[in-house]
């Protein structure tokens, strides 16, 4: 019984450590996959993904290294095995990430297969309503499949899940501009830039609304109804016609762009009407009456222009 029971044990312990050279011991499974990020973050994909293929499906850790391996599969472009990833995560009975909804959206629709991508965000989104990179993720493939309209509800959702998301401002800005919507187009990029003043995307968007605004829109519209409510006819008619460019117009600071002029006669017509339900209306305006309320022009506008290092880069689109 001894021989025996001492055999069984010696097979165990050997099969034990056999089994300790191949995965990670739980007890260090998260310092592990904090490790195998750095990795990822210094574009070492490779060192990251062995770290992570060594947790054991078994660890608590495991579906948070599988998050993290589809993650430096998308980065990689290995679409494929992002796709084969999540997919055997998602066999789990509790998937606690959203992103391994979103990675497999992403590598779905990268390789062409855009409407099962489409079902995949609607699956993460069911189980994560307040998700905003699923929102986000499904709005640009709708866009990219010419579904303009739904995009832009996506984008606006994303925004409600999270107002600092840059990318959802943005987006939505150039398709307001696009449709001739002035005042949305203003509202919607000066946020993205008031996020990040001082980043090149920021100079990037000074230099489209500085042209935008001073020139005729020769912008190709989609037709999109952008949301119900949000009237600002008015206040685009003003805009379009460039009547804060004339000379006349009196300017509160020393900058004279057209951008410039422009965002102040925005601000100084733009009022909040609790009736209308609109996105702009109730997301945008109320921040954006503050400033004129409050007398702070000035420094919102230096703010505004922080990306440029000198007046001339503003300008060069224009000139």
């Amino acid at each position: 019984m001894n021989k025996i029971f001492s055999s069984f044990f010696f097979l165990l312990v050997s099969y034990c450590l056999g089994y300790s050279q191949d995965t990670i011991n739980p007890y260090n499974a998260e310092k592990q996959i904090h490790k195998g990020i750095e990795f990822h973050d210094k574009r070492e994909y490779t060192k990251a993904i062995e770290i992570y293929q060594q947790v054991n499906r078994n660890d608590s850790s495991y579906n948070w290294a599988q998050t993290e391996l589809s993650l430096t599969f998308l980065r990689m472009k290995e679409y494929e095995k992002v796709i084969s990833v999540c997919r055997k995560a998602l066999t789990n009975k509790i998937v606690s990430d959203p992103l391994i909804y979103s990675n497999l959206g992403t590598a779905l629709d990268e390789i062409g297969k855009s409407e099962e991508s489409l079902k995949v965000y609607d699956a993460g989104i069911k189980i994560f309503p307040m998700n905003y990179l699923l929102y986000f993720n499904k709005a640009i493939t709708l866009q990219c499949m010419g579904r303009f309209q739904e995009a832009v509800e996506n984008y606006q959702k994303t925004l409600w899940a999270n107002p600092n998301h840059r990318s959802a401002h943005l987006r939505l800005g150039y398709l307001c501009a696009d449709e001739g919507k002035y005042t949305q187009a203003m509202l919607s990029l000066i946020t993205c830039i008031i996020l990040a003043p001082s980043d090149s995307i920021s100079l990037e968007i000074l230099s489209f609304l500085n042209k935008f605004l001073a020139q005729k829109n020769t912008l190709t519209p989609k037709k999109i109804i952008l949301s119900e409510g949000d009237d600002f006819a008015g206040l685009d008619m003003i805009i379009s016609n460039h009547l804060a460019l004339n000379q006349k117009y009196k300017l509160k600071g020393k900058f004279d762009f057209p951008i410039v002029r422009q965002i102040q006669i925005l601000l100084e017509n733009l009022s909040y009407i609790p009736g209308d339900k609109g996105f702009w209306m109730q997301f945008y305006v109320p921040t954006f009456t503050e400033i004129m309320k409050t007398e702070r022009f000035e420094p919102f506008l230096y703010c505004v222009l922080l990306s440029s290092t000198n007046a001339s880069k503003i300008g060069r689109a224009h000139v």
